[in-house]
């Protein structure tokens, strides 16, 4: 999927994501496995996706993936509510990118 989220960069590669027959199950469920270096990677895609904006954006937004990313911010907002979650140091840098990463994703499918 690193590779896919680097990729995402070129619209043209963007764009055959979005098409993909199973881009929805895909995303959706990286996103939702709890892994936060595989919810990275795929944030940066779906990020790439949306500032592309046409099919890309609408992929994402029609997949549920930007409602994701909005629940995923109010529910971590600046990592404070993440105390109970037991991470390291390194979790939890982790897990402000992916907030980070969600907030400019969530205020993309907004527009």
């Amino acid at each position: 999927i690193g590779c896919l989220a680097m990729a995402s960069q070129d619209p043209k590669v963007a764009e055959v994501l979005a098409a993909s027959a199973h881009f929805e199950e895909m995303a959706t469920s990286l996103l939702e496995c709890g892994n936060l270096e595989l919810m990275h990677r795929v944030l940066v895609a779906l990020l790439n996706m949306s500032d592309h904006g046409g099919k890309c954006k609408e992929a994402v937004i029609s997949s549920g993936c930007g409602v994701f990313c909005k629940a995923y911010v109010q529910s971590y907002q600046d990592g404070t509510m993440a105390s109970g979650l037991n991470f390291n140091e390194q979790e939890k840098g982790l897990l402000l990118v992916t907030v980070d990463l969600a907030k400019e994703i969530s205020k993309l499918c907004e527009e």
